[in-house]
């Protein structure tokens, strides 16, 4: 009998703990996602990215992350995310924001040009945000070749800091395209020829210019790459 009743007593106790157990994760919901921890923003607020994702009553335990970073990667201003827990309830989410790298007017829209080459409209708010970016104006009477324009300012920025840093705009025509830097100084590419151009500009600004620590806007009215096998440069001192 009294075998019995430790038996009892032990099995009366552990149940006991279990419904104790049960009932404190019941009342204060330790695994309640509390916080969420946003970094890596710049231009979105938390506040927006918050409400983008609206969590509600959900646990560290049911968050579905394929489905949080698909439905945060449709701003967009985000080009990537990183999601992960923190025990007991917070979530931590890294934003990669957009790099816009040129401006662009299609079809009456303004948009951004990112890195990957795609296309992000623009509001008043972005387009105070994101400074100093290049801008691309279409002056071909057709529609303007989006690739080969942003591959030319991709390339620019990848491979020649110092001029996407001074660059303003690029005119894009039909046979050529032009590049102003900083004081109006004037770059000439041929769009036929694009490649071994922009391969003698860079070689044209690594051997001479950053060598020679030249402020390129300052010593050149105009570069013309369009000849083949040369760089024909007219000095601000100079005239035709």
């Amino acid at each position: 009998i009294i075998k019995y009743f430790k038996k009892s007593s032990v099995y009366a106790l552990i149940i006991l703990l279990a419904v104790l157990m049960i009932y404190y994760l019941f009342e204060t919901k330790p695994f309640q996602i509390k916080n969420i921890n946003i970094k890596g923003n710049s231009f979105l607020t938390k506040s927006s990215i918050k409400n983008q994702i609206k969590i509600n009553n959900k646990t560290i335990l049911n968050i579905d992350f394929k489905s949080l970073k698909k439905l945060l990667l449709k701003n967009n201003y985000i080009q990537d995310v990183k999601i992960y827990i923190e025990f007991p309830n917070s979530l931590n989410i890294n934003i990669i924001e957009i790099n816009p790298i040129a401006v662009i007017e299609e079809k009456e829209k303004i948009f951004f040009i990112d890195e990957k080459l795609n296309l992000i409209p623009i509001d008043i708010e972005a387009l105070n945000h994101f400074t100093n970016i290049p801008i691309i104006t279409n002056l071909s009477g057709n529609n303007i070749n989006l690739n080969l324009s942003g591959e030319i300012v991709s390339k620019i920025l990848n491979n020649a800091k110092n001029i996407y840093d001074n660059l303003n705009e690029l005119r894009y025509y039909n046979n050529k395209t032009k590049l102003y830097i900083g004081e109006n100084t004037e770059i000439i590419i041929n769009n036929q020829n694009l490649k071994n151009d922009l391969n003698k500009l860079f070689s044209f600004n690594n051997q001479f210019i950053k060598k020679n620590n030249i402020s390129i806007d300052k010593k050149y009215k105009q570069i013309n790459l369009t000849v083949k096998n040369q760089i024909i440069t007219l000095e601000k001192n100079e005239t035709i």
